[in-house]
C-alpha cells in the first residue's frame, strides 16, 4: 500500500515538473528562493483546507501537495549534488 502511494504520487511530481519543464534549472537557483517558492505553495495548500467552498477541492489539493514537495524535492537534489561525501 505504502509503495503504491509514494508511486502514485511521485506521478504527480512529475506532472508538475514537467509543467515547468522550461524554467531554469533549479541547481542554480538560490536555496532562499526555493525555500520561500515552498512556502507560498504550503500557504496556498493551507487555503485550500480552510475553504470548504472550492470545487474540485481533493484535485486541487493534490496538485498543491505535489507543488509542494516539488520545492521540496528541488532542495534536497540541489543539497545532494553539492553535499561531499
Amino acid at each position: 500500500m505504502e509503495k503504491e502511494s509514494v508511486e502514485w504520487f511521485a506521478k504527480q511530481m512529475l506532472k508538475k515538473l514537467e509543467e515547468n519543464i522550461n524554467k531554469r534549472n533549479w541547481i542554480r537557483t538560490s536555496y532562499d528562493y526555493l525555500f520561500n517558492r515552498m512556502k507560498e505553495e504550503v500557504k496556498e495548500l493551507q487555503e485550500l483546507l480552510l475553504n470548504d467552498k472550492v470545487p474540485y477541492k481533493h484535485k486541487k489539493m493534490i496538485t498543491e501537495c505535489a507543488n509542494v514537495a516539488k520545492y521540496a524535492m528541488m532542495i534536497a537534489d540541489k543539497a545532494n549534488k553539492e553535499s561531499i561525501y
